[in-house]
């Protein structure tokens, strides 16, 4: 294979999705994902009675246009330049209105100013945030945002069954001339997540690597650094459909705490 450009290793964050915000759509679906997930959020909005949200980790707005098109104020958050630039974009593609905001979690509550019924934290990213320290501290921004009696939502990978299994290969997708592999490696503690990307071109198979250091957060780390910073009522779900978590077999873990 011929490199596209040169590999990104462990660059942080904001480098590793400011490098992938002009294909991040593709990689994930972002189209085909409304019509799956539509009901879901219809149905968590008018369980939890929100009008006004925030979404923690937007990347390219998904969720933030999703639950401005089921009528609630969305304001939106990120680390990445590039990603709140196509998430602005997106939205005005689908004619909603959803602020944004260029921020990190530890920072939030200086830079937003509102006050919210619930703040969402979805797609994995929490374990973006690498010390438990920085992890209660986010939390304590989220709870400082909320408005009395309001939830924090919050959906990442199950790293009890990962950890247990020690996965490596995530997923492959295939979409027109590219392929995305997203794999991890796995070191002592912390874990590296990659996503190689092969695009066929002139008889070619080009490719270029992206990676960033993750934290494998287990329920139990989440349910305790919740606890911290102020939180409680807190609640272990498998799916943001609320189906019932278990540590072996569930693909993801949800909280919702208050």
């Amino acid at each position: 294979m011929v490199p596209m450009d040169s590999e990104k290793m462990d660059g942080g964050p904001v480098q590793f999705y400011d490098s992938l915000a002009n294909e991040y759509d593709e990689l994930t679906g972002f189209a085909e994902r409304f019509d799956k997930e539509r009901s879901t959020f219809q149905m968590l909005v008018q369980k939890y009675d929100m009008k006004i949200v925030l979404d923690a980790g937007c990347g390219t707005g998904f969720h933030s246009i999703l639950l401005a098109q089921l009528g609630l104020h969305v304001t939106a958050t990120d680390i990445s330049e590039q990603m709140l630039r196509q998430a602005k974009r997106n939205a005005e593609h689908m004619s909603v209105q959803v602020d944004t905001i260029q921020t990190s979690f530890q920072g939030m509550n200086e830079s937003v100013h509102n006050k919210f019924d619930a703040v969402f934290c979805l797609g994995n990213t929490l374990p973006h945030v690498l010390t438990e320290e920085e992890l209660i501290q986010s939390f304590k921004s989220f709870c400082e945002l909320l408005n009395s009696g309001g939830r924090v939502f919050l959906q990442l990978l199950n790293y009890d069954r990962i950890l247990n299994f020690r996965e490596r290969i995530l997923n492959v997708k295939e979409v027109n001339d590219k392929i995305f592999v997203r794999f991890y490696d796995y070191e002592r503690e912390s874990i590296v997540f990659n996503i190689l990307t092969i695009q066929k071109s002139g008889g070619q198979m080009e490719h270029s690597l992206n990676s960033v250091r993750l934290f494998p957060w287990r329920s139990s780390d989440i349910v305790r650094s919740l606890k911290d910073a102020g939180f409680h009522n807190v609640e272990l779900f498998g799916t943001m459909a609320l189906n019932a978590y278990n540590g072996y077999s569930s693909k993801d873990l949800v909280v919702i705490a208050q």
